[in-house]
C-alpha cells in the first residue's frame, strides 16, 4: 500500500476504527500517520475556513501529500484531454 494518513477527531464516532487501521497498516509494514486532533468531531475537516483547527488539519494532509508524493518535472507540454 502506499503511505497512508489518517487524520481524526478525538470525539469522532469512528476513532476506534481509525487507530485499529492504523495499527494494523503499521504491522503490516505500511508508512502510516495517525492524527487525532484534540476536541474535534467526524468529518471536522469541513469547516477549514472558519475553524482554525480544520484549516489547519487540511494544511497537515496537503503537507503529508507533498511529503509522500514525488516532485513531478514540468512538462515542455501541457497534457491534452479528449472528450467524447
Amino acid at each position: 500500500l502506499p503511505p497512508i494518513f489518517v487524520q481524526t477527531g478525538a470525539n469522532e464516532v469512528l476513532l476506534s476504527d481509525s487507530t485499529r487501521f492504523a495499527e494494523r497498516a503499521a504491522a503490516a509494514g505500511v508508512m502510516i500517520e495517525l492524527e487525532v486532533v484534540d476536541h474535534m468531531w467526524h468529518v471536522f475537516q469541513a469547516f477549514a475556513g472558519m475553524m482554525p483547527e480544520a484549516t489547519n488539519a487540511l494544511i497537515r494532509a496537503s503537507e503529508f501529500i507533498r511529503s509522500a508524493t514525488p516532485a513531478r518535472a514540468p512538462s515542455a507540454t501541457p497534457p491534452t484531454v479528449t472528450v467524447g
